[in-house]
């Protein structure tokens, strides 16, 4: 599971309405745009996958985002009921979420939507050093 997998800080960049998710496209290789829409609107435009998960106060892992494109990895019951344990016993529920890893080590930078419903995260050129802290 650690090579489909990964720990991350869980993101305050806005308020998750009820009955939305959070949907990552990606319009060009370079950048990736995740913008929050109604769950019964996905629908029209594909199945996106499941890509991003936080575990919520009755310690069940809940889906928050999704992605657009082919099918993403799930993570298994036992593997959630292990992570979800270490989360509980070490007070990270709120703080650390669990998300799909995509091939490759590249960094991206992310910075919140001007409508502030949303991220625009563009890829960092490996020539470049980081403009912050690696999160995920």
């Amino acid at each position: 599971m650690h090579l489909k997998f990964g720990a991350f800080l869980l993101h305050r960049h806005n308020e998750l309405r009820v009955g939305n998710v959070m949907v990552q496209t990606n319009p060009d290789p370079e950048t990736e745009i995740c913008e929050m829409e109604p769950l019964e609107d996905n629908s029209s435009q594909g199945s996106p996958s499941p890509c991003s998960f936080y575990m919520d106060a009755a310690r069940y892992f809940k889906v928050f985002e999704y992605k657009e494109g082919p099918d993403m990895a799930l993570p298994g019951e036992e593997f959630l009921e292990e992570f979800g344990l270490f989360l509980h016993i070490h007070q990270l529920g709120d703080v650390i979420g669990l998300s799909t890893l995509l091939p490759g080590e590249e960094q991206w930078a992310e910075t919140v939507l001007a409508d502030g419903q949303g991220t625009v995260a563009r890829r960092i050129p490996r020539r470049q050093a980081s403009p912050g802290v690696v999160t995920e």
